[in-house]
């Protein structure tokens, strides 16, 4: 799927569908606070959360203080419903709307989070750009948390094919740049009542 399409697909989900009903909703994101809450980063510390759409992780990032927040999606119309959730609170983060494909960082990242975008790439070509995207974009020594659909997860997300891993995989697609630090499955409740199995992996860019 080129970008175009993506973007087009994003755009036509956020519009038609309820984001407290798609299957990805979560009412906090408890595993991706834990693991960012793991790293005792600065409250400056530059975060950037990848494919952010709706999330609420921002509510409770910027609740806790985080100054340099910065939240990417393919999609405006996500962006525009986060933002205005998050009413007043919008103005303390900054927003990218951007193909994660097309991104480029103008500052180093502490911490790079992003839960669930990468796995919609199935090309080796668009993975190898992600990850040299990724790679440029944080410091040395800055973290990477990555929650992709497990090798038990689900086949398709959103009407979308997506690629599953488990941790030896994700270690094979980002070993040239970062280093495992730690890996946990963790079992997602769909609004639904459905359950999905994602992998949490945590990197380390390599000096």
């Amino acid at each position: 799927m080129k970008a175009p399409e993506r973007e087009a697909h994003w755009q036509n989900i956020y519009q038609t569908k309820d984001s407290q009903q798609v299957s990805w909703y979560q009412v906090k994101p408890e595993a991706s606070l834990e693991w960012i809450a793991s790293l005792k980063l600065e409250k400056e510390d530059a975060i950037l959360d990848v494919g952010a759409g709706d999330s609420r992780l921002a509510d409770f990032l910027l609740d806790e203080g985080y100054q340099n927040l910065r939240l990417l999606d393919i999609s405006e119309e996500a962006l525009k419903l986060a933002q205005h959730r998050l009413k007043e609170k919008a103005e303390l983060a900054q927003w990218f709307n951007s193909d994660i494909l097309d991104f480029k960082s103008q500052q180093d990242y502490k911490l790079w989070h992003d839960r669930a975008a990468f796995h919609f790439l199935r090309d080796d070509a668009a993975i190898q750009k992600y990850v040299q995207i990724a790679a440029d974009s944080i410091m040395d020594k800055g973290y990477l948390i990555l929650a992709t659909f497990s090798n038990n997860g689900p086949l398709k997300c959103s009407g979308l094919e997506i690629q599953r891993y488990d941790e030896l995989q994700l270690v094979d697609r980002f070993n040239q740049h970062f280093e495992l630090l730690d890996h946990q499955r963790v079992q997602h409740q769909t609004p639904s009542g459905g359950t999905q199995e994602f992998l949490y992996a945590l990197f380390q860019r390599n000096a």
